[in-house]
């Protein structure tokens, strides 16, 4: 994703009007402290299982998947990493990961994984 901050100078300081998406695809990773900054300085939303841009018009990103752990063979969310082997070991027994990178069978993710709305 390539964003450009347009700022109001109208006030005699710079303030943040809007962002302009140069170029974004229509899924997305946004990395958290991507979407940390993006939220304290104000071109950004999460909520309601969305992350909103500030732009013109708005641009909403629906949420698939939170930062966290989860089992590459059923996608459940885990609250972490040993109850993520739990999950697996339980559920899933002896089946290989049907994700070569994670041979545990769990991944942990460390971004937003994001699907654009309309």
């Amino acid at each position: 994703m390539l964003l450009k901050r347009i700022y109001d100078h109208s006030s005699g300081e710079p303030v943040l009007d809007h962002v302009v998406v140069i170029r974004a695809g229509d899924e997305q990773h946004f990395s958290t402290g991507l979407v940390e900054a993006a939220v304290m300085e104000d071109w950004m939303t999460l909520g309601g299982g969305r992350l909103m841009l500030k732009t013109k018009p708005k641009l909403s990103y629906r949420i698939k998947r939170m930062p966290g752990y989860y089992c590459c063979h059923c996608g459940e969310s885990q609250p972490g990493a040993l109850e993520a082997q739990a999950h697996v070991a339980a559920d899933h027994g002896k089946k290989k990961s049907p994700n070569p990178e994670n041979p545990s069978g769990y991944e942990r993710i460390l971004y937003y994984d994001c699907v654009k709305e309309g």
